[in-house]
């Protein structure tokens, strides 16, 4: 807003780029076992079918639709090739399992991911401070600490989580413990 509200995008833009972005982050798991695990030549048709469909789909979207049509044709072209197929190649030659509950996770994560924008949308939309700076600290507030609580509420008696949360502590606490023990050294 500081350089004009002509200058900002629409909302359904916004949630477009963030819709995309995490689609993006979904994949990133897929993608490092896949590198990882040296499976290159199954999916190379992927990066030119999905650079064919996000340009034709762009192309045709962002006439009608401008900014938000080009970034619906994105998405349209990861979920139309990249978001299914490699999945698919990792489970079958890395794991030699179906993919079936690695969909069905997606799927889940998609649907609680629309629930957290939704509910920092909602909260967002209360907020109203006259200072434009502290409106948008709070706003920010909001979007990174309700999905984060409500991941935790959700998933904090799972074996993953409490995997993550031990390694994440340990690696907490093994600072803090070598920081005194450099300070007692001293």
């Amino acid at each position: 807003m500081w350089i004009g509200k002509e200058y900002l995008f629409p909302m359904h833009v916004v949630l477009a780029i963030v819709i995309n972005n995490y689609l993006t982050g979904l994949r990133m798991p897929i993608i490092t076992m896949k590198s990882a695990a040296g499976i290159y030549a199954e999916d190379a048709w992927v990066p030119f079918g999905f650079a064919i469909i996000n340009l034709g789909a762009s192309i045709i979207l962002g006439k009608y639709w401008g900014v938000f049509g080009v970034i619906v044709g994105s998405i349209i072209g990861s979920i139309c090739t990249a978001d299914w197929f490699r999945p698919i190649v990792v489970f079958k030659k890395v794991f030699k399992v179906s993919s079936w509950n690695y969909f069905k996770n997606y799927f889940k994560y998609i649907i609680l991911g629309f629930a957290y924008m939704f509910i920092s949308i909602e909260i967002c939309n209360i907020i109203s401070v006259s200072n434009i700076f502290i409106d948008f600290i709070l706003r920010c507030f909001v979007c990174v600490f309700v999905p984060n609580i409500i991941t935790i509420l959700l998933f904090f008696k799972t074996p993953e989580f409490k995997y993550l949360y031990n390694v994440f502590s340990n690696m907490f606490l093994s600072k803090i413990v070598s920081k005194f023990r450099r300070k007692e050294n001293a």
